[in-house]
């Protein structure tokens, strides 16, 4: 018994120190070119919010000092698809290569308005709705 606690124990430890070095990567577009400002956020093995951050101008991301052991990483950024990933063992992604997406707008409407008083040359013109 004593020996199963002490090998459960060795376990636990090694894979919380291995997500304690933190989770890293690297996202890009499908021509390997960096993507700034993408939202990735570390979920807990049910898919709760854990932590998130951006990326930087390189594309890169970093977590350190994790509470915790995260299951999976979630990229998401507007006109790409979002991607849900395991986080491997050693935390580090590599590269993550986003695919972009396309959404068609059913009708676009541009409205506007004349205003109601304008100068024209040196006089003021005021509209009256219904009249010339």
């Amino acid at each position: 018994m004593k020996k199963i606690i002490t090998i459960l124990t060795a376990v636990v430890m090694a894979v919380t120190s291995g997500f304690a070095q933190g989770v890293t990567g690297k996202v890009v577009e499908e021509n390997h070119s960096p993507l700034e400002f993408v939202n990735v956020v570390l979920l807990n093995p049910d898919t709760t919010y854990m932590a998130g951050t951006v990326t930087d101008e390189k594309g890169i991301f970093m977590f350190n000092n994790l509470q915790g052991v995260p299951k999976y990483i979630k990229v998401s950024s507007i006109g790409y698809s979002d991607k849900t990933l395991d986080i491997p063992s050693t935390g580090d992604f590599g590269e993550i290569v986003l695919e972009p997406t396309t959404v068609m707008l059913g009708e676009v409407i541009v409205k506007s308005n004349r205003p109601v008083t304008a100068i024209k040359g040196d006089a003021l013109v005021t509209t009256v709705t219904g009249s010339q």
